[in-house]
Parts: C-alpha cells; sequence; structure tokens
C-alpha cells in the first residue's frame, strides 16, 4: 500500500523525469547530428581564437574528422600520437560545454612567460595561430578506458598541430577586449567540398 507522503512525491518525480528527458535526448542528437554537430565545433573553437587574433577562423576537415572517429571509437583515455594536434573530453553533454573547459583554460595559462603548460594545453590547442583546420568526432561510450566512467568521448584533432616547442609567443595571443569573432554556424557549416579540399590539401604539405 502507498502511503499519503509517496502519493504526493509520485508525481512530482514524474514530472522531473518529463523536464529532464527531452534535456538529455536534446544532448543526444547535438552529438548525432552532423551539421549541428559541425558547426558548434567551429562556432565555439573559432569564439576563443578570434578572441585571441588567431585568425583567418579555423576550417572543417574531412580527414581529419575521419581520424578523429577511428581515436573515439576506441573508448580510450589516451592520446593516439598520431601527425595531428589532438584534444580529448569525456562526459559532457554537448559540444559547446567540452570545448568551453577547454578555451577556459586561458585562466591557468603563464602570460608572463608563454610556453608550454599543462594545465592550459587545451586551450594553447584551441587558440593556435599556425593551425588552420579542424577535425572532431564524438562516441557513446558504455566505459571510457583510462577515465573510470562512461558517456560522450569527444576528440578534436587539428593541423597543423600546435603546442610547439619555442613557438608559443607567436602563436598564443593574449587576449584584447573588442575582439570578435563575425562569423555564423551557417556560414561556417557551408560549402563543405571546398573547405575539406582546402584543409586536406594544406594537411599534404
Amino acid at each position: 500500500m502507498i502511503s499519503p507522503p509517496q502519493l504526493l512525491l509520485a508525481p512530482l518525480l514524474l514530472l522531473l523525469l518529463l523536464l529532464l528527458t527531452p534535456l538529455v535526448a536534446a544532448s543526444e542528437d547535438y552529438y548525432q547530428s552532423p551539421s549541428a554537430f559541425r558547426a558548434a565545433v567551429l562556432k565555439t573553437h573559432n569564439r576563443y581564437r578570434a578572441e585571441h587574433g588567431a585568425v583567418p577562423a579555423l576550417k572543417w576537415s574531412s580527414a581529419a574528422a575521419s581520424y578523429a572517429q577511428g581515436v573515439a571509437d576506441r573508448c580510450k583515455w589516451s592520446h593516439s600520437g598520431g601527425k595531428y594536434g589532438e584534444n580529448l573530453a569525456a562526459g559532457h553533454q554537448d559540444v559547446a560545454s567540452a570545448v568551453t573547459d577547454w578555451g577556459d583554460e586561458r585562466k591557468d595559462y603563464n602570460w608572463g612567460n608563454p610556453g608550454w603548460n599543462p594545465q592550459a594545453g587545451h586551450f594553447t590547442a584551441i587558440v593556435w595561430k599556425s593551425s588552420s583546420s579542424v577535425g572532431c568526432a564524438a562516441k557513446k561510450c558504455a566505459h571510457i578506458d583510462g577515465a573510470g566512467f562512461g558517456g560522450w568521448f569527444f576528440v578534436c584533432e587539428y593541423w597543423t598541430p600546435g603546442n610547439v616547442m619555442g613557438q608559443f609567443k607567436q602563436n598564443v595571443l593574449p587576449y584584447k577586449k573588442g575582439r570578435r569573432w563575425m562569423g555564423s554556424p551557417a556560414s561556417m557549416a557551408g560549402s563543405t567540398a571546398k573547405r575539406d579540399a582546402e584543409a586536406e590539401g594544406e594537411e599534404d604539405r
């Protein structure tokens, strides 16, 4: 028999479930829709890059994205050691939150002594001025080996790779108030084939 307090609690639990379900579904769609995924990657990356003078904006590379998918599909929390620069993230419900976590590492970067900082390595990979293209992928893993939990495993690959010793000063520029990326997700997601050809040509150099 259900007691009166339990009778009151049941509708509240049902309401909470109904409220949370669309949020979970939305995050699933965000990772699984190729166009929304690509637009979110470019928008969030290029916002940070513009704030730090890393222009022009990154282009999308299908070759890098394909490589990133192979890394993500392993569900293993370790860098691949390939030719690209690489950022990994796990447990985020959408692309923007993962890239924002990386970008916000700028608060830990030593601007007075530019160089490699393991606490800010994701950030410096994002804003590395010499990088010209990015490709990312995600995989929903039951368990991510090395992370100790399951969830979305998000991988981004950058060309040319950043975080090169001796090149931080000219590639990781300070934030300047008023800098803003003027692109839009629609403009960045358009003409994919042309951008892919350009990016893949750059990778072969």
